[in-house]
């Protein structure tokens, strides 16, 4: 048995990528089944939200964001694929071992987050 988490920014590769998985089953004599799926959730160039973001967090850290796409499931693609043309980002604390036994959370960069999107959310009332 095999398990895979197909997952891609592009909706189009991850099909693609599941189609040869299916079909290399296929051919091995094994069943192929699709279960936990997350629709894919494209990086956009133009983001107001992430430059405010961007623009908050370089005000209260004195550091430049990292920006960085990615193709992880996260819930941002749930919401991308019934309101395509919502402007989403995804931030987060400092993880390290994630999904094991050993998964610790950085307090102060949790911290740091919150007050973050605090000041994020104030200034998109402002706006």
């Amino acid at each position: 048995m095999f398990c895979f988490s197909v997952r891609s920014s592009i909706s189009s590769a991850k099909h693609a990528i599941s189609d040869k998985l299916e079909y290399l089953s296929v051919f091995l004599g094994a069943d192929y089944e699709v279960r936990g799926e997350y629709p894919a959730w494209e990086f956009r160039a133009d983001s107001k939200l992430r430059d405010l973001y961007s623009k908050v967090y370089k005000e209260m850290t004195g550091k430049d964001i990292k920006v960085e796409a990615i193709h992880a499931g996260l819930e941002c693609g749930l919401f991308y694929e019934r309101m395509n043309d919502l402007d989403i980002i995804s931030v987060g604390p400092n993880m390290k071992d994630i999904h094991t036994a050993q998964e610790r959370l950085g307090i102060t960069s949790s911290i740091m987050v919150y007050k973050i999107i605090e000041k994020v959310l104030a200034d998109m009332k402002n706006m």
